[in-house]
């Protein structure tokens, strides 16, 4: 029975091994499984964590003063934080109670999702290979899958910093003002989703 138990995990490893690689081979869905790759790792990182970083109380008591309407109260938490992620936070808790696995999740899928802009941007100056390699180089690379387990902005901040980006690279290739129209609104929002105080506004610009 153990080997029969054992030999049905690993047909059942190979199945699901099979289904990836076959998603990956089509360019089509290959940017989008590998966000739910990158999603994964990160939802991952935020099972596996034991202690809340030092920084995620001031974000999660602000967007419990949104969710009451009493933003100037939360914009004066010392230090300043732009609110953007706590907003994020305090809509979520619309569908999902938890404050915590609020902020997680939107850590850890935004985090994610970045892979499909890196994805865009790096096929369109260098082709498939490097996009795939760069791609899942980011699906893994512990910093980033370590930030975004977290309950820190740092996830939405890299959404919308790559969005920002492919956004801009491809309105630049296809002459489109929609699509600079739309990298300027990733820009808008990447600044207020920053983990930096409005003194390193400045220096972000260079």
């Amino acid at each position: 029975a153990p080997l029969r138990g054992n030999g049905g995990r690993a047909t059942l490893a190979r199945q699901v091994t099979d289904a990836l690689l076959r998603l990956l081979r089509d360019p089509a869905r290959r940017a989008w499984v590998l966000a739910g790759v990158a999603i994964a790792t990160r939802a991952a990182a935020s099972l596996m964590s034991v202690v809340i970083h030092p920084d995620s109380p001031r974000y999660l008591r602000m967007a419990t003063l949104i969710g009451e309407s009493r933003f100037g109260e939360a914009l004066a938490i010392p230090p300043f934080s732009h609110p953007l992620y706590s907003v994020l936070i305090a809509l979520a808790e619309v569908f999902q109670r938890n404050q915590l696995f609020a902020a997680y999740a939107i850590s850890a899928v935004l985090g994610g999702l970045s892979v499909v802009p890196l994805y865009l941007m790096t096929r369109a100056a260098w082709g498939e290979r490097i996009a795939t390699i760069a791609a899942l180089l980011y699906a893994f690379l512990p910093d980033p899958v370590e930030l975004h387990g977290s309950a820190l902005p740092e996830g939405p901040f890299y959404f919308f910093f790559l969005s920002t980006m492919a956004l801009g690279w491809s309105a630049l290739e296809k002459k489109s003002w929609e699509r600079a129209l739309l990298a300027g609104a990733c820009a808008a929002a990447d600044l207020p989703a920053a983990p930096l105080s409005i003194e390193d506004a400045p220096g972000r610009a260079f």
